[in-house]
């Protein structure tokens, strides 16, 4: 019976991530009610939009670049040209992306943070990634998976929908 149970369990969690066919499982998705894909739009395509990366999982001096590249060409609408250049920083959007996020950070958290507050080591499994606009949380989803590339190139796309509809989770992500 118990090695019963841990299979239907095992095969639970299988069709789960098999469900989307990338295995990026969404665990909870937050979106303010001023958020305006139009406006997202136009602010963001077609132009360079800061991607800040915090608990990178991987190293070396192009790793953040690395990260915002995997998010190139994912997002729903004209392109997006996501670099993780610091040039593009001042402006009042940007998108934060989170490995291994503690729990208990928000998506409000994640537009705020400055670099010493997002918790322990990368875990390329899991990410809180959020949409800013002055220090705000627009929209923010929890994503887990066992590949960054699917992680990011799905929530990258779920995170800016043209029609939103919560699906799982609710309130901040």
């Amino acid at each position: 019976m118990k090695h019963a149970l841990l299979g239907l369990a095992a095969a639970s969690a299988v069709l789960a991530g098999c469900a989307t066919g990338d295995g990026v499982v969404i665990h909870n998705r937050y979106q303010a009610a001023d958020y305006n894909y139009a406006s997202m739009q136009y602010y963001n395509a077609d132009k360079p939009s800061f991607v800040e990366v915090h608990n990178n999982p991987y190293s070396g001096a192009d790793a953040d670049d690395r990260i915002a590249s995997l998010m190139r060409g994912h997002n729903a609408g004209r392109p997006i040209l996501f670099t993780a250049d610091r040039n593009y920083a001042g402006g009042d959007t940007k998108f934060v992306v989170v490995f291994n996020p503690p729990s208990s950070m928000t998506g409000y958290a994640a537009c705020n943070l400055d670099g010493g507050q997002a918790g322990a080591g990368g875990d390329q499994g899991k990410v809180l990634m959020s949409y800013c606009v002055n220090g705000q949380d627009k929209s923010s989803l929890r994503a887990s998976a066992s590949s960054v590339e699917n992680l990011l190139a799905r929530g990258t796309h779920e995170l800016l929908p043209e029609v939103f509809t919560k699906k799982q989770g609710s309130g901040n992500s």
